[in-house]
């Protein structure tokens, strides 16, 4: 049959043929792995689903657990509790090489000794996929990366971004119902990575293969997936869109995990008008309360965090912020850097903390030294987090 415009998958009985039928091609659930020795659980309880031809993300700092995610998925490694489904079946001891699932590894591991074609042909000549088909799979798949001129060269003959092609190549030209990939840009430049990078999202989606991405490159992250998982402690702290994740973390980690932004100490106000009110040092604050979840009756003078990405804010000549009804603090400006296409400045507020603020460069230049006010851009909704567990989230209107 054919899958969209991808490479013809035939009805040979593998697991392949089935993955158009896959309402959901890959379950993981509640996955639970410690190591001997280690102490705390590497993973702890993860859950999620992938849905047919989804591209997810895992992000985390290293330690985080989301390699052993992976292995585990891959069937390298057996969790200590939990399932893996591979459409409706229970694949968690199912051995790696019986799953179908197709693996790119961050060293690519392509045979030196074998050329291009026969790289890829590796995975179906383990199957018992006869030669002629092999040989007309391979073609295919070879085509469909811009390989067709170099099938009889070695890896060694070939280059960095081309030896990625292969991988990917020899990943897919299995027809797998979902593929996992292992860091596999990180070896190449910024501008080739984000060239194969974009190369091999527009072949996921015309062959409609689930994916999966592990990857400590937050920008890769984002930019890659329709959804990102955000990992730490061997925990999925927030699975939602990137922009979500970007606008409006679930908790102080992935706040300052993802991106650039500052977590300022705060004292809960109250509630007024429609308005959440905070004290940041002298400075009373009142924000738009959208967005707010969890406890409904927060005490007056508890403690806070307040969260702001730094084009969330904007700077004011010391002489205009007593015209501001969105103030966060005043202070004096500790740190300019130039980032391209605008400045970052850190500000050291009155109360002693510090805020990052982005600012276009055709804005008044502003030196180190100078008075400001630090005020929220109009429609920005802070994200405020009560100890320990979120209270506020929001995003832009």
């Amino acid at each position: 049959m054919q899958h969209g415009r991808g490479v013809t998958v035939s009805n040979s009985g593998s697991q392949a043929a089935l993955r158009g039928a896959y309402t959901t091609p890959l379950r993981v659930n509640s996955i639970s792995k410690t190591y001997p020795g280690n102490g705390a659980a590497t993973l702890d309880n993860v859950s999620f689903e992938l849905a047919p031809g989804e591209r997810l993300s895992l992000l985390g700092p290293s330690g985080s657990g989301k390699s052993t995610l992976l292995h585990i998925m891959a069937g390298f490694v057996k969790p200590d509790e939990g399932e893996v489904y591979v459409g409706e079946r229970d694949f968690t001891h199912v051995a790696a090489h019986r799953r179908g699932i197709g693996v790119v590894f961050q060293n690519l591991a392509l045979f030196p000794h074998l050329t291009v074609s026969q790289n890829v042909a590796f995975g179906l000549r383990m199957r018992g996929v006869d030669r002629r088909s092999q040989r007309e799979r391979v073609e295919r798949v070879l085509k469909l990366v811009n390989l067709e001129e170099f099938a009889q060269r070695k890896p060694s003959q070939i280059s960095g971004g081309q030896k990625q092609r292969v991988a990917f190549a020899r990943a897919v030209v299995t027809e797998p119902p979902v593929l996992l990939l292992d860091e596999p840009f990180g070896a190449l430049d910024t501008r080739l990575r984000e060239d194969i990078r974009a190369e091999f999202i527009l072949l996921q989606e015309r062959l409609g293969i689930a994916t999966i991405l592990v990857t400590h490159d937050q920008e890769e992250a984002l930019s890659f997936g329709h959804r990102v998982a955000v990992l730490n402690g061997g925990k999925i702290c927030q699975i939602a869109s990137p922009e979500d994740i970007y606008e409006a973390p679930a908790d102080p980690f992935v706040a300052t995990f993802v991106g650039k932004g500052s977590l300022m100490a705060a004292v809960w106000g109250g509630r007024t008008g429609g308005k959440a009110e905070l004290r940041l040092g002298s400075q009373v604050l009142r924000c738009d309360e959208r967005g707010i979840r969890g406890n409904a009756a927060i005490a007056a003078g508890a403690p806070m965090q307040f969260f702001v990405r730094p084009d969330w804010l904007s700077l004011l000549p010391g002489s205009e912020a007593d015209r501001s009804e969105a103030m966060v603090g005043r202070g004096t400006i500790s740190r300019r850097r130039f980032a391209g296409d605008h400045f970052e400045y850190d500000v050291e507020l009155e109360s002693g903390q510090t805020v990052m603020v982005n600012v276009s460069p055709l804005e008044p230049n502003l030196k180190l030294g100078d008075a400001v006010g630090v005020e929220l851009r109009p429609g920005r909704v802070p994200c405020i987090f009560e100890m320990r567990r979120v209270v506020m989230s929001g995003r832009q209107s």
